[in-house]
């Protein structure tokens, strides 16, 4: 198979996904642009500003401002500690979100595979009603070789997340007569995350993630009294819905100062923040 055709398989696969998950949900798109600060040492910085729209009709429903840093403790394992401020445009007034997020990350080879999984606490502000921490696992998967074209180079990669929310604002629960037994945090794990995407370097220090992402929400068995999506017999409507839906995105980043000779070990470095940035949000 000549690499052009492995392009277009790539990108057929891509589509089919999304035709797929497309059919079970709302449908949205994300779109990104993140820089990142090198400095002499083990420490890296980043920038990035984020936006998230709606379909029918296309509007924005949100932006969001990153400031993170991250620590390189070997080629393996890396810290990270950032704040991210939202503004949310999808409810009757504007609402500032904050949330203060840490990443521990560990890096694996596996074959021709590049493997990462990381563990991400959040601490959100008062705003944000469902949860007050989060704690999602993430696990990332991509080739160890590029597909090189004459002008850019092409790695495929896979990535999941899965939430465990803690805190936050409490809902009336009731059994399955539909009688109300208490108020209660709907703590546990509730969400999931997958993603397909293609990672794009143009240069040393441009390079570019096309994705697409489906979101599933759920309950589980061993918290009984810890469920959304619950239905309220009382004022006959659902609360806290299930949020399903389908994102395609890309994420545009750009490598200060960089220098050649350690293009790959930096690379790596900042995919990890780019990630993160621009998939786990909402």
């Amino acid at each position: 198979m000549s690499i052009k055709c492995l392009v277009a398989t790539v990108f057929l696969c891509l589509f089919l996904f999304e035709l797929n998950v497309y059919s079970q949900g709302e449908f949205k798109n994300w779109n990104a642009i993140s820089f990142s600060i090198p400095t002499a040492g083990k420490l890296n910085f980043n920038l990035g500003q984020q936006s998230g729209f709606s379909f029918k009709p296309y509007d924005l429903d949100w932006m969001q401002l990153s400031i993170s840093g991250i620590y390189k403790v070997n080629r393996k394992s890396s810290f990270s500690l950032g704040y991210r401020n939202s503004i949310i445009f999808r409810s009757k007034e504007n609402k500032h979100k904050h949330r203060i997020v840490g990443v521990y990350s560990l890096k694996s080879a596996l074959n021709n595979f590049r493997i990462s999984n990381s563990i991400i606490t959040e601490y959100h502000s008062k705003t944000e009603t469902k949860y007050r921490w989060r704690i999602i696992y993430a696990f990332r998967i991509k080739t160890r070789k590029k597909i090189e074209l004459p002008t850019v180079d092409i790695r495929p990669y896979f990535s999941s997340l899965f939430y465990f929310n803690i805190g936050g604002n409490t809902i009336d629960q009731f059994n399955n007569s539909d009688e109300f037994v208490g108020e209660f945090v709907p703590y546990g794990w509730h969400r999931m995350r997958f993603s397909l995407g293609l990672n794009f370097s143009f240069s040393n220090q441009w390079g570019m993630a096309v994705y697409v992402m489906n979101q599933r929400e759920f309950n589980t068995d061993f918290a009984t009294w810890n469920a959304m999506n619950v239905y309220n017999p009382e004022r006959d409507k659902i609360i806290r819905p299930f949020n399903n839906y389908s994102v395609i995105g890309w994420s545009l980043r750009h490598y200060l100062k960089r220098n050649k000779r350690k293009k790959k070990k930096r690379s790596e470095g900042s995919n990890e923040w780019k990630y993160f940035s621009s998939q786990d949000d909402f």
